[in-house]
């Protein structure tokens, strides 16, 4: 190794020649042994930003995700003793999944975080989708089949997600990760029915389940309803709806979510006026006799 010199300058920073800089080895060199350079690291994270490189990566990773969680569902409901169970905890097991998933696409809906939309929305297409093939499985093994109301709201999700995937490379991805977002308020029905099948829903639990969830449905309903305005005004942007390639996935597919979604909240305040003035059923001769 040959001499070092150190060279102090004005500013507090030294700046080594000889050997070490002559061998490129100085720290900011070394610090990029081994990667990139920093001119085309740069490069890289400003396409990363475009539109186009988020059509461009990779696909299945959505897929990939939805399929873990079903692959582990499957895993603990195996181990169950009785439909009962196995159907409380395949429900706790989406609403952990949708919750997290809701949350995520709240947070990619702002444009600097764009490029996480596909992904978010491949996840929640391929997870309905797998939702509804184990329901049938489920119920073909003593389970409770899923609700025609659910299976209304899960085709016209995935078929509107199919819509942003497959379709005018990628411009409704800001109002399909919008309508994602909707699924934070999964917690609210699965705990009501854990809370009316458990005899909580009399307490402090159907009082704090019966003040959120109708303001919760409040609020799903009138976003649901800003993402259909938000969609349509996308395709007005494009010539006028009936000029846009699958224009009928999209609006019919938003509109039968925002429909379900609006049915839900009637139903939710339906049963709050039941529970706060309707008349008590008074217990029958059995359910007496049980303590029940």
């Amino acid at each position: 190794l040959g001499p070092v010199t150190i060279v102090f300058h004005p500013h507090g920073r030294a700046a080594g020649t000889g050997a070490h800089a002559a061998a490129g080895t100085a720290p900011a060199a070394r610090r990029a042994d081994g990667d990139e350079s920093s001119t085309s690291r740069g490069s890289k994270h400003r396409l990363s930003s475009t539109p186009r490189m988020v059509l461009d990566a990779l696909p299945g990773r959505g897929t990939a995700t939805a399929l873990l969680c079903l692959a582990s569902k499957l895993l603990a409901v195996s181990c169950t003793g009785n439909p009962a169970e196995r159907q409380k905890l395949a429900a706790g097991i989406d609403m952990g999944f949708l919750v997290l998933i809701g949350a995520l696409s709240g947070i990619a809906a702002r444009p600097a975080l764009s490029v996480m939309r596909q992904t978010l929305v491949e996840i929640v297409v391929v997870h309905l989708a797998l939702e509804m093939v184990y329901s049938w499985w489920d119920a073909a093994n003593g389970g409770k089949p899923m609700g025609k109301d659910m299976i209304i709201h899960h085709v016209a999700a995935v078929v509107s997600g199919l819509f942003c995937l497959f379709f005018h490379n990628g411009a409704f991805f800001s109002p399909g990760v919008k309508l994602v977002v909707t699924e934070c308020t999964t917690a609210l029905p699965v705990s009501l029915r854990l809370a009316r099948t458990s005899g909580k829903y009399k307490g402090i639990h159907g009082m704090a389940i019966g003040l959120i969830m109708p303001l919760a449905f409040m609020w799903r309903t009138r976003y649901s309803m800003d993402v259909f305005r938000h969609t349509k005004s996308i395709m007005d942007d494009m010539g006028g709806v009936l000029g846009v390639r699958g224009w009928w996935m999209a609006l019919g597919g938003v509109g039968g979510v925002v429909c379900c979604n609006a049915y839900w909240t009637v139903k939710i305040f339906q049963g709050l006026y039941k529970k706060l003035f309707g008349k008590k059923r008074k217990p029958k001769r059995a359910e007496r006799e049980n303590g029940t």
